[in-house]
């Protein structure tokens, strides 16, 4: 399924977008039943959201049906952020009017855009700007996207918390936008899109404790790693379904000696660095190499059981719950 970006939120907050009262007087009833309707639709929306925006604009009924999942897919870029943030500002801020109907058309404006923020269930934060953006948000709305069961952070926001903080500058840094985001929002699912774009990994870099620290508090069932380089995997602390894409060709890029005949060794690392409360049960490696071994690290030997380490070797065929993406 596509995600929606800030235009087509916007449109949403349009009230034309559903249809009048009077396609639900018994003229304009389906002639087919219900429930015979409701499965065309079903197939005909299917994994298309063309098709989807299409479907809610038919009648009042499909538009009961089906405008649920028209705002579950949510993805904003740094592009969009500063009119996003204006415009939801505007709406949360201007609050008088001397006209008694525009008052009552900005609050149901409001309460559309409530409605809308709330039946998101996916939500990408593509880069830095848009991180502060939601946090911000959240801080002042904490209920908003109360909804969102599956996080993914992008590449620019991976970036972002790659970065030491400056407590010089008075300006919003990223263990504050994770504690914020940690704070308001409890997804299930939580999808990384690479953790770091260089072979060496260990506890110290500040993305991974800031993972920690963002996701403290949440009850995760999974969470998958997208174009994850090097040999060492890290497991984070407290989560029971973990999934690495393994970034091909990364390790060659890490290793100035690599041989393609010696086998290549990954190593499963903690986040902490220390034991977990509890430990992974569920652990899949989708890679593509032939010749290859796997280590746990001192700290995870004896506390992970071996048949919980799944290796996929042909990964065309797997696909992370949340993004639908394999590598």
């Amino acid at each position: 399924m596509s995600s929606l970006n800030l235009n087509d939120l916007r449109i949403g907050l349009d009230a034309s977008l559903q249809p009048p009262a009077t396609t639900a007087t018994e003229g304009s009833n389906p002639k087919l039943p219900e429930d015979i309707l409701l499965m065309i639709f079903v197939i005909f929306t299917k994994d298309n959201f063309r098709n989807l925006k299409t479907t809610v604009r038919v009648n009042l009924f499909l538009y009961n049906q089906f405008s649920p999942r028209l705002y579950r897919f949510v993805s904003l870029c740094h592009y969009e952020v500063v009119e996003c943030a204006q415009w939801v500002r505007g709406l949360a801020n201007n609050r008088s009017t001397s006209d008694p109907e525009s008052a009552t058309a900005l609050d149901r404006t409001r309460q559309r855009l409530l409605s809308l923020c709330q039946s998101i269930e996916y939500l990408t934060i593509k880069d830095k700007t848009v991180g502060i953006l939601i946090a911000k948000i959240t801080s002042s709305a904490n209920d908003l996207f109360k909804n969102v069961r599956y996080l993914s952070l992008g590449k620019g926001f991976m970036r972002f918390l790659r970065k030491i903080d400056n407590h010089g500058k008075q300006v919003r840094q990223s263990r504050e936008v994770v504690t914020t985001l940690g704070r308001h929002l409890r997804p299930k699912h939580l999808c990384i899109d690479t953790l770091r774009p260089y072979a060496k990994k260990n506890v110290k870099p500040p993305e991974i404790w800031k993972l920690e620290i963002m996701k403290k508090d949440w009850d995760l069932d999974s969470i998958t790693f997208h174009n994850d380089s090097g040999l060492d995997k890290v497991l984070f602390s407290n989560v029971t379904n973990q999934t690495i894409f393994h970034s091909p060709e990364s390790h060659k890029r890490g290793y100035r000696h690599f041989n393609p005949f010696h086998p290549i060794i990954f190593t499963l690392i903690s986040s902490t660095g220390k034991r977990f409360d509890l430990y992974p049960s569920f652990i899949k490696i989708v890679h593509d190499e032939d010749n290859y071994q796997l280590l746990l690290s001192p700290e995870l030997e004896n506390n992970i059981e071996r048949e919980h380490i799944h290796s996929v070797r042909d990964g065309r065929n797997e696909r992370c719950v949340c993004c639908n993406r394999g590598y």
